[in-house]
């Protein structure tokens, strides 16, 4: 079944990202390369091939402060040197694989989680990440995106592609070590 201890990241978590602009020749797609420090927490951008453009910075801002190796995946959206991008792929298999593999052990301890509540006959329906207990699908609506339709159709599965939003799936745990910690405090440790 495979352990609930985390898994400790590579040195550097890799990401592309890529946008359009429009010059006077026309449009121009510009990449990015984001490397990310787990050691330190810097972040090092490389604009473009062809200028070869590099910038570290010593941080990055995300929604609860400083950004960690748990804000990055597939689809994360980021505000950096004043653009609002998105991470679209992983650019190494090391990274590809911690990804995958730290969504699945959060995953492993979010079922454990559960299993012990239904012990106590306790169902837990949505979670406050947005996702469904018990399921490995998250909807764009829980994603923050405002598609109009209902969540239902929106569903996606996002196990195979780096892109579980590793925050929530822990702070979606979290919340049901609280709830587990109610009936038995020492079980909320899982």
């Amino acid at each position: 079944m495979g352990g609930f201890d985390p898994i400790p990241p590579p040195r550097t978590l890799n990401f592309l990202s890529w946008w359009h602009e429009t010059t006077a020749k026309g449009s121009v797609r510009r990449d990015l390369r984001l490397s990310y420090d787990t050691t330190d927490g810097s972040v090092t951008l490389g604009l473009d091939k062809k200028t070869a453009t590099l910038y570290r910075l010593s941080h990055l801002e995300g929604k609860y402060g400083p950004i960690g190796p748990f804000d990055l995946y597939v689809g994360a959206a980021l505000e950096v040197l004043g653009r609002r991008l998105t991470l679209k792929q992983t650019a190494d298999l090391a990274t590809k694989t911690w990804v995958e593999a730290e969504a699945a052990r959060l995953r492993r301890v979010q079922e454990r989680l559960l299993d012990e509540l239904r012990t106590y006959g306790r169902e837990v329906g949505n979670l406050p990440g947005g996702g469904v207990a018990g399921s490995h699908r998250t909807t764009s609506a829980s994603w923050g995106l405002d598609t109009g339709r209902r969540r239902v159709q929106n569903a996606v599965d996002r196990r195979q592609n780096a892109s579980d939003p590793l925050r929530k799936l822990a702070r979606d745990n979290e919340f049901l070590r609280l709830q587990v910690a109610e009936y038995r405090p020492v079980h909320g440790e899982v």
